[in-house]
């Protein structure tokens, strides 16, 4: 599964849709701007510095996805059903981008901003199976915004 999972990162950071299984577990990768449902969906910007997996379940396992784009709503079954997650930066790229995860649609409810790196249930903390939408913020987005990594805010456009 490494070597697919790998595979699978590769593909995404040139756009392509990856959609593979592998024994009882699901990877399903969102797509880039090229995807009609991203174009539709994406609000802002899209991060090419960072790339998240989330997992339905907590210890990273489970179904998983690669997600590379703003997402105003899960699609099933990820959507509050995220236990876990791995935001990482793309190589040699630091890029200062944080993603904003959040209760509901559209970027509203309790929101959370996070760090690359793993988060699992503790971090998630209120948002563990409750996160219907996500986003990457770009430095200058969190500056005016006035943020820090890990607070968890009530919601923002």
């Amino acid at each position: 599964m490494d070597i697919q999972l790998s595979y699978s990162r590769l593909l995404m950071l040139f756009g392509v849709i990856v959609i593979g299984m592998v024994g009882s577990s699901v990877t399903t990768t969102y797509g880039t701007a090229t995807n009609s449902t991203a174009a539709t969906n994406s609000t802002a910007a899209v991060s090419s510095n960072l790339i998240t997996e989330v997992f339905m379940d907590d210890n990273f396992s489970g179904n998983s996805t690669l997600i590379n784009e703003n997402i105003p709503l899960l699609d099933d079954p990820f959507q509050d059903s995220i236990s876990s997650m791995i935001i990482s930066e793309v190589e040699n790229q630091s890029s200062g981008y944080m993603v904003e995860i959040c209760e509901h649609k559209s970027y509203s409810g309790n929101c959370m901003i996070l760090e690359p790196g793993e988060h699992d249930i503790t971090t998630l903390d209120e948002l563990h199976d409750q996160i219907s939408s996500m986003r990457y913020l770009s430095p200058h987005t969190l500056e005016l915004k006035n943020v820090s990594s890990g607070i968890l805010i009530n919601g923002s456009n």
